[in-house]
């Protein structure tokens, strides 16, 4: 019950703070609640995967977030490159700048790794890193059933 408690805190706490965020109409207020939703989804698979304490969450989110958002400007990033790459445009220069990418990548997961030590297990970052990837496959499964609520 209580970790009940905490996923639902957390969860209001985040998104009201995403709530905030730079929909504009229709498809931009879907789109957001899309995020939203996405949002609430990972915090409640996390904070079970990793058994977050209440405390543990309050310095969790906030390192958490911060080392999300670093990753998916790198991933925006590479998703250019790629973009480039299926189209048969891609430059050396292209393929060059995606390796930097992966490694940038390879550093943040580094970084954020040794500073999630001071607020949680190395075990526990161990899991977050699994729980990475196989909140991907959660994500494809809610979406293959039609649980996505997006478009």
């Amino acid at each position: 019950m209580k970790k009940l408690f905490v996923i639902v805190i957390v969860s209001l706490f985040t998104v009201g703070a995403m709530a905030h965020g730079n929909g504009s109409g229709k498809q931009g207020d879907d789109r957001q609640s899309h995020r939203e939703q996405i949002i609430a989804m990972r915090i409640g698979y996390f904070t079970e995967q990793l058994s977050l304490t209440p405390e543990q969450s309050a310095k969790f989110w906030p390192l958490y977030n911060e080392f999300w958002a670093k990753k998916r400007e790198q991933f925006s990033a590479k998703h250019k490159i790629q973009k480039k790459m299926r189209e048969g445009v891609a430059t050396e220069v292209d393929i060059d700048e995606m390796f930097r990418i992966d490694a940038n990548l390879l550093a943040l997961d580094k970084e954020y790794a040794s500073k999630l030590v001071g607020v949680i297990s190395m075990n526990q970052v161990g899991k977050m890193f699994v729980a990475e990837e196989d909140f991907k496959s959660v994500l494809l499964r809610t979406y293959n059933r039609g649980g996505g609520g997006g478009k």
